[in-house]
């Protein structure tokens, strides 16, 4: 079956797609890949085209911000294929995922949010009402439906993870509509309904935009069987989020997959494959302090969100005093 995956990274992330790349090929998944590097210059083209069947489109460096905008972009950038496949460039694979490359439905496979405390955790500083917990709140669906334009009534009360996503090509229109609405979105004064509906920290998010337009919009592809979490398979992705990356420091989360990140730069070099610039917490030599910076990570990030959890009530209750909307 015709397929192609698509990433995209800055320079600074050249270490996220070389190891999703890897780890393709690692797993004997020889699918057509396409990177838009941003800022990338000809050696970085080099170390991932040196991979098979990997062709690297070189872009203008970008900001990190405005990178949620170039996410559709990048897709309708894309070589032609009968299935596009997008994956961030922070994942990786384990085991042989190519039977999910080309899904015999036609749907468009996402991942849809399928726990309360996930849902709870999306929208944890939009609640203004303890009813609305595990559900996506009301202010939120108001300005989605007001945004869309469409449908009155949403589709589901969940929303969509674009971390990874596999669809038709009967479907790029629905790509195109994403695309003009992160445009419509973004060119709205980021002002506190904007950052209610579709703020992560102070960038907007192409995840909220997209799960609007599938809970609103009237042809919204109808959601397939998403995949690639099934563990139990022995074929899955790994996505590094929204944590620190490997290639930047272990956490907690992600130090379970230290050996087998490892593993494809052993693979690597055994290919002969040049490697980017070998970091610390990418070294054998290292593995114990990996573990053990992972534990340092944790005690750090949970002090931050204990503060969090101190400072955020103490905003929405002078925010509510003083008549304005408590938005992220």
């Amino acid at each position: 079956m015709d397929v192609v995956i698509v990433t995209m990274c800055t320079k600074d992330w050249v270490w996220g797609v070389y190891l999703l790349i890897a780890s393709l090929r690692y797993n004997n998944v020889k699918t057509r890949v396409n990177v838009f590097g941003f800022g990338f210059d000809d050696r970085d083209k080099a170390l991932l085209e040196q991979f098979d069947n990997v062709k690297v489109i070189i872009r203008e460096m970008a900001l990190r911000r405005q990178m949620t905008f170039l996410k559709a972009d990048t897709l309708l950038s894309a070589e032609p294929a009968e299935y596009l496949a997008w994956i961030d460039c922070d994942c990786l694979v384990k085991g042989d995922v190519t039977k999910y490359l080309s899904p015999p439905d036609d749907a468009f496979h996402i991942r849809v949010r399928s726990t309360v405390a996930e849902t709870c955790l999306r929208f944890r500083h939009r609640y203004t009402n303890p009813s609305e917990f595990g559900h996506i709140p009301e202010a939120v669906l108001d300005i989605w439906k007001k945004d869309v334009g469409e449908n009155e009534t949403p589709r589901m009360d969940s929303t969509v993870v674009t971390n990874c996503f596999v669809f038709h090509k009967k479907h790029i229109g629905f790509i195109r509509k994403w695309r003009g609405q992160i445009s419509k979105i973004s060119s709205i004064p980021y002002n506190d309904d904007v950052k209610l509906a579709y703020g992560y920290g102070k960038r907007l998010s192409d995840e909220l935009i997209m799960s609007s337009l599938f809970l609103f919009a009237v042809d919204a592809p109808p959601i397939g069987k998403y995949q690639f979490d099934d563990t139990s398979s022995g074929a899955y992705l790994v996505h590094f989020a929204p944590a620190k990356k490997p290639w930047e420091v272990w956490t907690l989360q992600s130090v379970k997959y230290l050996d087998y990140v490892l593993s494809l730069i052993r693979y690597a070099k055994e290919k002969g494959y040049e490697l980017p610039a070998l970091v610390w917490s990418l070294r054998e030599e290292n593995r114990a302090l990996c573990y053990l910076s992972s534990y340092v990570y944790y005690l750090i990030a949970t002090a931050k969100i204990l503060a969090s959890n101190i400072v955020w009530p103490c905003r929405r209750y002078l925010k509510n005093k003083s008549g304005r909307r408590f938005g992220p």
